[in-house]
């Protein structure tokens, strides 16, 4: 189901976050799109930190995140503004979890996939402060 926002066509889509060690959790094949990361819910079954990333091995978009054994980092959608956003990749860039072990992570990641309109900007989050 898509809303459209302006010139923004937001389609928000859920993901299970499974997985021990580094990986692109969002593979994204069409050049001319975001990934925009809207909420997000991570627990580990050890120690953790982990980093979001733009783009295999690319910019960090958030700082290391410190996830405690059977604790948890937490950001809900309701966090986000509406229309807003938590931070969001280069335009073609898949979104990358940077784990600092190897422990299990699990959750979920709610994401929209948006226009690029030819800008650079990564990372503004936080309700638009993006040009695109």
């Amino acid at each position: 189901m898509g809303n459209l926002i302006g010139d923004q066509i937001a389609r928000q889509i859920s993901v299970v976050v499974n997985q021990a060690g580094t990986a692109d959790l969002i593979a994204n094949t069409n050049g001319n799109l975001r990934i925009r990361v809207i909420g997000y819910y991570i627990t580990a079954d050890a120690a953790e930190t982990i980093t979001f990333k733009s783009g295999t091995g690319g910019t960090a978009l958030t700082g290391v995140l410190d996830i405690g054994a059977q604790g948890g980092v937490e950001h809900i959608e309701g966090m986000a503004p509406p229309g807003g956003y938590l931070f969001e990749c280069a335009a073609g860039a898949d979104l990358e979890v940077t784990q600092g072990g190897s422990a299990n992570i699990d959750g979920w990641l709610l994401y929209e996939l948006t226009p690029a309109h030819g800008d650079n900007t990564e990372g503004a989050g936080f309700g638009g402060t993006s040009t695109a």
